[in-house]
């Protein structure tokens, strides 16, 4: 099989990955597949844990893990998405509230 056939494949092998676990984030998508393959035995039951350095979620990601919730998917489940503890996805999306009502507050202030 060529290279350009690899990695073709990779990609297609993120974009479904991408796809069944509602990664809006490709390169969330593909460290999950890199993890993967290099590791194949990282799983933990049906998981497969990514670890995702703190730097690396944007707000964007955090709105998506408050959009999930409220589709009543669960804190584990999300952090299975995202490679993070049940316990971080709280606590992220309880700093995410915290810091936004505390942008709320100081605009009405002014």
């Amino acid at each position: 099989m060529s290279i350009l056939a690899i990695d073709l494949l990779e990609n297609y092998a993120a974009l479904l990955i991408a796809i069944k676990q509602g990664f809006e984030n490709a390169d969330i998508a593909f460290r999950f597949l890199d993890k993967a393959i290099e590791d194949p035995f990282c799983k933990k039951g049906n998981e497969i844990r990514v670890a995702v350095r703190r730097d690396d979620l944007t707000d964007e990601d955090i709105k998506h893990m408050i959009k999930l919730r409220s589709k009543n998917v669960t804190y584990k489940e999300i952090g299975v998405f995202y490679g993070l503890t049940m316990h971080a996805v709280y606590r992220r999306i309880k700093r995410y509230g915290q810091k936004k009502e505390s942008v709320l507050e100081r605009g009405e202030e002014s």
